[in-house]
């Protein structure tokens, strides 16, 4: 297909002030190329026009391919009253109707591409759906017609690319009518967004190619509109998507060769990466569908493009980007990842995942092992420790916003993306058995009955950061993955204990938030490198903790705060830890207190 011609015929329908739609592409059409005219020219007889025809410069309207070749007498007459109702109506004002004769050419030349093809092609079908769409738009849109317009330049680069595809009966013409009102609708008003005519190809005919496959995969005529309706209403999303993936990405996508360089290779290359990444994609949330808008939509291609363009062979290969996508999806919105995740925060979530996947596959992905999907072990672990409530009335959902949640999935997408096999190699088939599961619950445990008091949100979210940090130095010892109960874990008994005493202690209500937080850094640790006398059951953490609170409510009232009293806890106990202060001798305690502010 040549794009000009078929822009050409675009122009020439939108001057006539009619939709030719049917003229240009109606088989059953007995004259495509002869507009009605009506009566408006009786006093026109066959002489006229024939002897018109037979002027030099109009006979190659009727010699070899012309519009009008082997016409009768009768049908000549209809040809000529044609061109002077188009002349008429362009406002013509040489007198030789010159430009209705080059339309009339044009179009001529479009019915024998059209020919060309073959009766009822998928070729034909998409010519004639562009052109429709074509001159929807351009009538509407009159000064898109400009020669350096982004509409044209779109039209151009999807019939350009149309020409090196080996597309096939089905549902290619209709999506490529979609996608290329998408583009009008997304990069028309976006002229900043891929702006090389390559990239435009690659990009347009890669998406058409996805989501026409995708239809055609459908097994019931009610699944297929199922399908072309959710495209219809996310098609500028992903179209959008796609566009900034590029625009992000210019020498991932299609980078442009050196002068001495050639590779025609390359362009089929990038467009059936772009069309394999959107039908993993795709399929993975199938059936899901209804979850997703066209925001939503956007934000996931372009992170699911940026993550393969980077990854190109691992992440499609084995359907591994449509295994993430699926397992993650299902994770989310399984019976226990909906107590948890809200559908509103599905998609913000998944993106969060394709992010971390794109910078860290090699960790994520084992390509022995490509069903192994991390990411979703990490959901269905938070999902298992938080969904149901904390150990007071409160549930994780009154404690956290949708922010926050989304804020606690970054932070342990990123932990278990730095540490697979420390927080998810053992127990994976049963995951509140993981460590990653044994953390987050002994951390939600652990707060009590009045959590809220200890801790908001966001420091919830410093409170996991820390523990999970502090866990992957010494997993073996500070937990018991052979039970999914968090209360035998060495963890949760420093995080209760601690967490008591404040609760008990605090007359003086120093221990703010931000403190209690502080006070937790600094005692895992030092709890972490000395648990012999707790794995004895010693309330050690508990007592030295309390200790200080009662020096902070009597003799030292004047010297602790809520500034240095973490590191007053955190020396004290590097020294009742090993046996080397007992806190029996109040004397010697207070002394070392006294010691340790006097440092501070």
């Amino acid at each position: 297909m040549d794009p000009q011609l078929v822009i050409f015929a675009i122009e020439s329908a939108v001057k006539l002030g009619r939709k030719v739609y049917e003229v240009l592409v109606d088989e059953t059409g007995a004259r495509p190329l002869l507009l009605p005219v009506g009566n408006l020219f009786q006093s026109v007889d066959v002489t006229m026009a024939v002897m018109y025809f037979g002027r030099k410069d109009n006979k190659h309207l009727i010699t070899g391919d012309g519009p009008y070749a082997d016409f009768t007498d009768d049908q000549l007459l209809a040809a000529y009253q044609s061109i002077l109702e188009i002349d008429r109506r362009i406002g013509g004002a040489d007198g030789n109707q010159t430009e209705a004769k080059q339309i009339i050419a044009g179009l001529g030349k479009l019915q024998q591409v059209k020919k060309g093809f073959g009766p009822k092609s998928p070729a034909q079908r998409i010519l004639g759906t562009v052109v429709k769409i074509g001159i929807d738009y351009f009538s509407t849109h009159p000064e898109a017609l400009g020669e350096d317009s982004r509409a044209r330049q779109l039209v151009s680069s999807l019939i350009g690319g149309l020409g090196e595809t080996d597309f096939a009966e089905g549902s290619f013409p209709e999506i490529a009518g979609d996608v290329l009102r998408a583009a009008f609708k997304t990069l028309g008003s976006n002229p900043q967004l891929v702006t090389d005519d390559e990239r435009l190809k690659v990009l347009l005919v890669g998406v058409t190619g996805s989501l026409a496959e995708s239809v055609d995969q459908a097994t019931s005529e009610g699944a297929k509109e199922f399908r072309r309706d959710f495209f219809k209403r996310v098609g500028t999303g992903i179209v959008r998507g796609a566009a900034t993936a590029f625009d992000n990405n210019p020498d991932l996508f299609l980078p442009r060769l050196n002068a001495d360089e050639e590779d025609p290779d390359h362009p089929q290359a990038v467009r059936a990466l772009v069309s394999g990444t959107l039908t993993q994609f795709l399929a993975g949330i199938k059936g899901k569908e209804d979850i997703f808008t066209s925001e939503s939509v956007e934000l996931l291609t372009r992170s699911a493009l940026s993550a393969v363009g980077e990854n190109a062979e691992l992440l499609t290969k084995n359907d591994m980007l449509r295994e993430f996508v699926s397992a993650t999806s299902k994770a989310l919105t399984d019976t226990q990842g909906a107590k948890l995740f809200s559908s509103q925060t599905v998609a913000v979530i998944l993106r969060e995942g394709l992010e971390v996947l794109g910078e860290n596959v090699e960790t994520l992905i084992d390509p022995k092992n490509p069903q192994q999907q991390l990411l979703a072990s990490a959901l269905s672990a938070m999902s298992n420790s938080l969904a149901s409530n904390l150990a007071g009335p409160g549930g994780i959902k009154e404690l956290l916003s949708a922010r926050q949640l989304t804020e606690l999935t970054r932070i342990v997408f990123a932990e278990v993306a730095a540490h697979p096999e420390q927080l998810l190699s053992e127990n994976l088939d049963e995951n509140k058995r993981t460590v990653l599961a044994q953390v987050i619950a002994s951390v939600a445990r652990a707060l009590g009955d009045e959590p809220t008091r200890l801790v908001n949100g966001d420091s919830f979210l410093e409170l996991t950061q820390i523990a999970l940090q502090v866990a992957v130095k010494n997993a073996d010892q500070l937990l018991d993955i052979d039970t999914t109960s968090p209360n035998s874990n060495p963890l949760f008994k420093v995080l209760k204990q601690t967490a008591e005493s404040v609760l008990e202690g605090d007359s003086r209500k120093i221990v703010s938030r931000e403190v209690f937080v502080e006070l937790i850094q600094r005692l895992l640790p030092v709890a972490s490198a000395n648990l012999e006398p707790l794995l004895a059951g010693k309330p050690l953490v508990a007592a030295t903790v309390a200790t200080v609170l009662e020096l902070a409510s009597g003799p030292l009232k004047t010297r602790i705060n809520g500034g240095n009293l973490p590191v007053l806890v955190e020396e004290l106990l590097r020294q009742v830890l090993p046996g080397d202060l007992k806190l029996t001798a109040a004397a010697f305690v207070e002394e070392a207190a006294v010691a340790i502010l006097n440092r501070a």
